[in-house]
This record gives structure tokens, sequence and C-alpha cells, in this order.
């Protein structure tokens, strides 16, 4: 019992896995959104209706970290910059406070604020696992087509994109000079 369990400032954390490490390590650049509360950090994880299988998933693997339960949540229409963005549906839920949780933050977040940076050691510990989380979390898989000049050929290839939108240009530069050199991902 007591090898389960990490004691820190007269509270008691669950010790985490490795697999729920990579889970973590995953969504917290992916949707997952790590935050402070006082001097310890948690992660917020949402999806949108159609993921809540998903959601669902990453929490029952989270566990004991994430023991809350699943809450509905809708927007209604908004306008942003002269932009209609329609109403949805989706669900989140939050974690408990973890002392890796904090330090997963101040990582990713070493200014504090709202955008992402890369940093060396947190990427090296992405393993396969973190990596299909975070495509799950902000990836998608798209088609597209191409024909020779001289009209005698057509190929279909698929391509997969992460969206790093949440990290500066100088950090997407960096991660994708990382996984091209770890993973020979282009």
């Amino acid at each position: 019992l007591f090898s389960s369990i990490l004691f820190s400032m007269n509270k008691i954390y669950p010790e985490l896995t490795p697999r729920q490490m990579s889970i973590i390590r995953g969504t917290s650049i992916g949707d997952g959104s790590l935050r402070i509360h006082g001097v310890t950090g948690s992660l917020g994880l949402g999806q949108g209706s159609k993921q809540l299988p998903y959601l669902e998933w990453k929490c029952n693997e989270l566990f004991p970290l994430i023991t809350a339960s699943i809450h509905r949540i809708t927007s209604k229409d908004h306008l942003v910059r002269g932009k209609i963005f329609r109403a949805t549906e989706g669900y989140c839920v939050s974690s408990r406070s973890h002392p890796l949780l904090t330090e997963f933050y101040h990582q990713i977040y070493p200014n504090g604020g709202r955008v992402k940076s890369f940093n060396q050691e947190y990427f090296d510990a992405l393993d396969p696992l973190a990596i299909a989380v975070w495509y799950m979390d902000d990836g998608n898989l798209a088609y597209g087509k191409y024909q020779s000049t001289e009209g005698l050929g057509l190929r279909i290839y698929p391509s997969i994109t992460i969206n790093t939108q949440a990290f500066s240009k100088e950090a997407n530069e960096q991660i994708a000079s990382h996984l091209t050199n770890k993973y020979a991902i282009y």
C-alpha cells in the first residue's frame, strides 16, 4: 500500500504509473489543460460530444488521479472577430491536484501564461503512447490527391496533422525538428 502513495506537504497523492504519465504528457500538449491551484497543478480534460468515449477512456486510465464525474457543457452561438461560432456541446472533467502536474505545468509553461513552450526534457520523455494521445487530442487524418501533369496517373495519399497553434512559432520549429530527429516523423 505505501509503495503506491506519495506523501507531500501532509497530503497524500497517488503514485502515477508510467502509462498514466505518458497519457498525461500527451494530453497536456494536446487538448488537456494544466493549471495551478494554489501551489499544486491539476489537469482539465475536455472533448466534444463525439469524443465522449475517448474522454471516458482517459478518465478510466487516469484513475485515481481523476475521480470526479464528467460534466456536460454547452455553448451558445457567439461572434469572434466577425466570425460566427455555432453552439456546441461537449464534456469536461478535472483531476485532483498532484505535484507531478505542477512539474509538467512548469515545463510546458515556463513563464506561466497560455502559450506552450518546447522543453527538451519534456519532449524527450514523449513515448509512442504520449504521441498517440497527442494525436487523438489535436490530430487529424486527411487525404489528398496528386495527378501527374501528363494525366497518366492519379495518386491518393494520406496526411496526418497535429495542430500546434497553442505553441509559439519557435516552439513549433523545435517540435518539428525533434519529431523528425527522434521518430523520423516529417
